[in-house]
């Protein structure tokens, strides 16, 4: 983390300044160090004229695309000018939910919900549009446990 400080110094002039007024947090500041000072220069006008503060997810997303090749001022401007952001509380009430993230270390918990929501969301296009979930997750089994057998009998034959 001491290395992402020094850093720090590279993002520009106002950009610290916000960071130090604690108008952008520091772990969104840390994204946007990735930023070349052109990139900077043109988010923080983005920031003056649609008067938004990038949040940690937009950051990251900003980084990620610019780390790809791929922000332009289009881009950055969709972006931070998004009705609905991505950072949201989530708050879990059903049990069995609870029993199965309780499970895991609390870092993680975040990730575990976010990557089966994904495996979710990749995976229902090969299901009819009505079939409830129950049908869909005993599906998923059915496939796997019939996938586990093949190998299985594979590695046996071998």
């Amino acid at each position: 983390m001491q290395t992402e400080h020094i850093r720090l110094a590279e993002l520009i002039p106002e950009f610290l300044g916000m960071v130090d007024e604690e108008i952008i947090t520091v772990n969104a500041a840390i994204q946007l160090m990735h930023l070349s000072r052109d990139q900077q220069y043109a988010l923080l006008e983005i920031i003056k004229s649609e008067k938004c503060i990038p949040s940690l997810t937009q950051a990251r997303r900003i980084k990620v695309r610019a780390m790809n090749g791929l922000l332009d001022h289009t881009s950055m401007h969709k972006i931070m000018t998004e009705d609905n952001p991505t950072d949201y509380t989530v708050v879990i009430e059903g049990k069995k939910l609870h029993d199965i993230l309780a499970k895991r270390p609390e870092a993680e918990r975040e990730k575990y919900v976010a990557m089966a929501v994904s495996f979710y969301e990749e995976t229902k296009k090969f299901f009819p549009e009505n079939m409830p979930l129950a049908q869909m997750k005993d599906e998923h089994i059915r496939i796997l446990e019939a996938f586990n057998q093949r190998q299985h009998e594979k590695d046996n034959n071998e």
